[in-house]
């Protein structure tokens, strides 16, 4: 089944899928990715640690917010098409937050810059999985309550549930609503 909201072929602009670790993001981006058939941002932190074998530092992470501006500009920032983002600036500034106690300003200013049209909040509904990348589920429910004061703040927030069918189902919901 590909049917798509009404006018989605027309929108352009980020829809980004957020929230804590291990709560089903990758999964779901790519999902609606292809339920919409439009393209995906791939999580550019997960990218940066497969390749470098390790987890960021603070200096790490100004490297993975500068890959992340410019793989957005790329697919987003010089096309006339809507995206869906595995995650964003945002999310990486709320990491950064979280384990520096601290997030630079031009950072700050690049997530404004780069405010979707709709952010999409993985719940923590599903099993946590174990991951290098991952600290452990008491983190994910402290990181969740950061995403989930935060990011309805940049733009207007839907927190998506249970399965993949139904967190997809929520996401188009979500899309008609809030989306021009």
């Amino acid at each position: 089944m590909n049917k798509q909201p009404v006018g989605v072929d027309h929108m352009t602009g980020r829809i980004v899928v957020t929230g804590a670790e291990s709560t089903g993001k990758t999964t779901l981006a790519r999902a609606l990715a292809r339920q919409l058939n439009k393209p995906l941002l791939p999580e550019q932190l997960r990218l940066w640690v497969d390749a470098a074998g390790k987890l960021p530092n603070e200096a790490d992470l100004a490297s993975v917010a500068i890959q992340h501006i410019a793989a957005d500009e790329r697919l987003v920032g010089r096309s006339n098409d809507l995206a869906v983002l595995d995650t964003d600036l945002a999310t990486i500034a709320i990491y950064w937050r979280h384990y520096f106690a601290r997030t630079p300003a031009w950072v700050l200013r690049e997530v404004a810059a780069r405010k979707p049209l709709l952010y999409l909040i993985a719940d923590t509904d599903v099993p946590w999985e174990a991951d290098p990348q991952r600290d452990g589920p008491e983190t994910r429910l402290v990181l969740q309550r950061k995403f989930l004061t935060w990011i309805p703040t940049l733009a207007p927030a839907v927190v998506v549930s249970g399965s993949v069918a139904d967190r997809v189902t929520q996401a188009l919901q979500a899309i008609r609503h809030h989306c021009p």
